[in-house]
């Protein structure tokens, strides 16, 4: 039923509820002639209209398309219901609806192929679909024309939905819970509002948060394994404009034991304390924007950063680890690793991102890696802390250990490490490093050069540590 011949003789038959083959919609008078059709054979096209309702329509065997459903004088007038409609066999698409301001359909449970919400300007303010149960993915983009960033979607309505495959939201002005069942593939969030996002899974692929301002909670409770990446990057107003700066909770991976890919956690808020990930016993070979198995930098200032303690999967693992802290304490029963580069310091009124703007803190207190034996390098920037504990089963006789201050730093002179604090337990090594090597090398996180033996005479004394 496309032509108007074709309405007419639709209207002709008078109690007509299946339309074998494809239907498409221009208009309100269309719209009338509709009314009682229960299934349509294959695709339902909407190009127009302004109060759309499919009153008795229960199932469409191809795909529904909303489009170029255009205002009325700048403004949003339009909006869909689906009062009955229970299935649709291919794509549920929306695009390009300057005129669409909502879109419900509360008895849906079954989207065989995509839900697909894009580029409907700075119309769509509501998705609601209750009911669905089953989608095949989930793509929403709803950047604004106006201006960078969400645009006018803020109600989303989706009850714990089981997706066969990705989940990309992208531009959410919607500030809600966003949770949803089983997710058979990745999950990419950019610029979304939601204070809360989850899923029931007990596996997962690829997980990336990116600069979702306003997220606090993240609920995966059932997670055992992540079967790829993880990354939470950008995700503070600290740096970044929000509305509300949502404290970033870890506690939703309690239970998660396992990462095939790699780990990266940067530009983040967590409150006064960072703590997770504690469970996790292993993470495998992967490669990110520094070929690092886990990247842990950038984030807010803590009282505390108590991560990865679980972690015991040795051989080729790559930790950078950068943070500000009065006390560090991690990857307590890590074994082995191939190069860790480790830069905690203390919080100073320099800093960029606290959960306390007055707070300057004058301590730091380093402990951790309490049993690893072996590692190709480690690289410890030691700037600032006035407490060291950690690495006290290192043993290593080929490894390479440096100990390094930032000379470039124009805080240096102020900011170096307390001259009562010394690193005993990695005395063996120290005889690695020649005190008067001007050799410089590559700082992985700035890209400045920095001195190999700046700031050595600090480290030990044979004093403290025994002849």
């Amino acid at each position: 039923v496309i032509s108007d011949d074709e309405y007419a003789a639709l209207a002709a038959q008078e109690g007509a509820t299946i339309i074998t083959g494809k239907v498409v919609v221009n208009n309100d008078e269309q719209l009338a002639i509709l009314a009682n059709v229960k299934m349509i054979g294959s695709d339902l096209s909407i190009y127009g209209g302004t109060s759309i309702s499919f009153p008795a329509l229960e199932n469409v065997s191809g795909r529904v398309e909303l489009k170029n459903i255009m205002d009325v004088d700048g403004a949003a007038t339009s909006t869909i219901v689906f009062d009955a409609l229970k299935s649709v066999g291919g794509d549920f698409l929306s695009e390009e609806n300057p005129g669409l301001m909502s879109i419900d359909a509360p008895e849906l449970v079954l989207i065989y192929e995509r839900l697909s919400i894009t580029d409907n300007v700075d119309a769509l303010e509501s998705l609601t679909l209750p009911s669905l149960d089953i989608v095949g993915a989930i793509e929403i983009n709803n950047e604004s024309f106006k201006e960078y960033g969400p645009g006018a979607l803020t109600t989303i309505e989706l009850s714990q939905t089981n997706v066969s495959s990705n989940v990309d939201v992208m531009f959410s002005g919607y500030m809600g819970d966003f949770t949803l069942g089983n997710i058979g593939g990745d999950i990419y969030l950019y610029d979304c509002k939601f204070s809360s996002f989850g899923a029931t899974n007990i596996e997962l692929h690829n997980l990336t948060i990116y600069q979702c301002y306003e997220m606090s909670v993240l609920n995966f409770d059932n997670l055992v394994k992540i079967d790829g990446n993880l990354e939470l990057n950008q995700n503070s107003g600290d740096r970044y404009p929000a509305t509300v700066d949502g404290e970033l909770s870890l506690s939703g991976f309690d239970n998660l034991e396992e990462i095939t890919g790699y780990v990266l956690i940067s530009g983040n808020n967590f409150g006064e304390e960072m703590i997770g990930f504690n469970a996790l016993t292993k993470v495998s070979s992967g490669s990110n924007y520094y070929d690092d198995n886990i990247v842990v930098q950038s984030n807010n200032s803590h009282a505390s950063i108590e991560i990865f303690n679980g972690l015991v999967n040795s051989g080729n693992i790559n930790i950078i680890m950068v943070g500000e802290t009065k006390l560090f304490d991690s990857f307590q029963k890590l074994e082995q690793a191939k190069n860790i580069y480790l830069d905690v310091r203390r919080e100073s009124e320099y800093s960029f991102a606290t959960w306390s703007e007055d707070w300057v803190s004058d301590q730091c207190v380093v402990k951790g890696f309490d049993v690893l034996t072996s590692a190709w390098e480690i690289n410890i920037k030691a700037k600032t802390i006035t407490g060291f504990d950690a690495f006290n089963s290192y043993a290593d006789e080929f490894g390479n250990v440096k100990i390094t201050l930032p000379v470039e730093d124009a805080l240096a002179e102020t900011q170096v490490l307390a001259t009562n604090v010394y690193m005993c337990s990695l005395k063996p090594h120290f005889d690695l490093l020649d005190p008067t090597n001007t050799e410089v090398f590559t700082d992985p996180i700035s890209g400045m050069n920095t001195s190999v033996a700046e700031g050595l005479s600090y480290v030990y004394s044979a004093t403290e540590c025994g002849n």
